[in-house]
């Protein structure tokens, strides 16, 4: 029991800090914020039995009304990545007509229609989570490094604290 309290804690606090890590690169590379980010990675923590946390990075297509989606007279323009500029959507009445408007749900979206009749409207999505932690340099190993040096961190915080407390009983 000594020894695995201090582990579990040391692995969590580790794996913790690599959510934290994933969160500030891909709220770096694309227009969401980190609190969004977080939501689609699932953090399952050590025990003291098992000696292993896991982040599981998960989640659809991000609506395209979150990346800064504006109506133009020209049509949509959207904003994804951080180091691009804005991107637009043409507006073509004939054709596809793209627009913003408040949904059924009473949120709002980037909408498209398929034809010239009224219906069918599809909802213009943007990049999901998973897509961009995939695609971005260098986020997976930097994760690693960061937890590996988190970890060691962490366990000589943890062997120093339990032997004090140790030592005070």
């Amino acid at each position: 029991p000594f020894r695995s309290k201090g582990m579990s804690r040391s692995i969590n606090r580790a794996a913790t800090a690599a959510k934290t890590v994933i969160a500030r690169r891909i709220a770096g590379e694309i227009v969401v914020t980190q609190k969004q980010v977080k939501q689609g990675i699932r953090l399952i923590k050590a025990t003291y039995n098992r000696w292993e946390a896991r982040l599981n990075i998960s989640g659809k297509r991000i609506p395209l009304i979150h990346f800064k989606a504006k109506q133009v007279k020209s049509g949509v323009t959207y904003k994804i990545s951080k180091h691009e500029g804005r991107k637009k959507i043409a507006y073509e009445p004939e054709t596809s007509p793209v627009f913003i408007t408040r949904m059924k749900s009473g949120r709002f979206g980037v909408l498209k229609r398929l034809g010239k009749m009224r219906s069918p409207i599809l909802q213009l999505l943007g990049p999901s989570i998973p897509g961009v932690f995939e695609e971005a340099p260098g986020i997976a190993s930097e994760v690693v490094r960061k937890a590996n040096e988190k970890l060691v961190k962490n366990i000589d915080a943890q062997i120093k604290y339990l032997l004090e407390k140790r030592a005070r009983a």
